[in-house]
């Protein structure tokens, strides 16, 4: 069976058209929370970038991570957040939101560089972390669903403006009763008389004869002087 040129082109069409809204969802996503996308990437890379590395090597990326992937969450979480301070719209459950994100990341932070740096209080800096990630858990969901519920007003205004929003017999709603069409008014005409020595009387004329008959007058005019003289 031979495909048509034409249906692979739509194909092709409606794969790229696929692609993009994909690729732009997860950036509006990304930008929504700039730290889960962080740790998304992070957690999924992980393995990638392990393997083959030998198992002591192994154990030191386990210790170290987290607190590192903390202090990535924190720089994001205060990135977000002037962001949000700096946007005259936002609300202050945002501002509230993003100011307690930076502060709980703070505490995440330093309870991983306290069980990394003395481990005689890993007991404590697994607890600071603990809370910090329970917050991030809470902070995720949160911003998830607020980021959800606007990309779906986004699609339904974008499938309005596609479907149209108003039927073509719906576009004028106007005053729709007939009206009569003006009366046509006749040309203007003018009454020119010549003067009484020549002897003429002009009719009624359009302006294109009132122009000859007025070049005739001229030109008949000093003949008649000088028949009286």
């Amino acid at each position: 069976m031979k495909i048509q040129p034409s249906v692979i082109g739509n194909l092709a069409d409606r794969a790229v058209g696929a692609a993009s809204f994909a690729f732009n969802e997860i950036k509006e996503a990304g930008e929504n929370d700039p730290a889960l996308a962080m740790r998304l990437a992070a957690t999924a890379m992980s393995g990638q970038v392990l393997n083959g590395v030998a198992e002591p090597i192994v154990d030191s990326y386990q210790k170290s991570i987290v607190p590192i992937v903390r202090g990535g969450l924190l720089a994001l979480d205060i990135y977000r957040a002037n962001r949000t301070f700096k946007n005259p719209a936002a609300s202050l459950a945002e501002k509230g939101l993003d100011g307690l994100r930076v502060a709980t990341d703070l505490v995440g932070f330093a309870g991983g560089i306290l069980g990394l740096v003395m481990p005689q209080l890993k007991a404590t800096g697994d607890g600071m972390m603990g809370f910090a990630y329970a917050a991030d858990v809470v902070s995720h969901a949160i911003r998830g669903l607020d980021h959800g519920a606007h990309r779906v007003k986004v699609w339904n205004d974008i499938r309005r403006k596609k479907s149209g929003a108003e039927a073509p017999g719906d576009r004028d709603k106007g005053d729709r009763t007939p009206t009569a069409p003006p009366i046509a008014s006749p040309p203007k005409t003018s009454v020119v008389s010549a003067p009484a020595s020549s002897g003429l009387f002009v009719a009624p004329t359009s302006t294109a004869q009132q122009y000859l008959n007025n070049m005739n007058l001229t030109s008949t005019a000093p003949v008649a002087v000088a028949v009286g003289v």
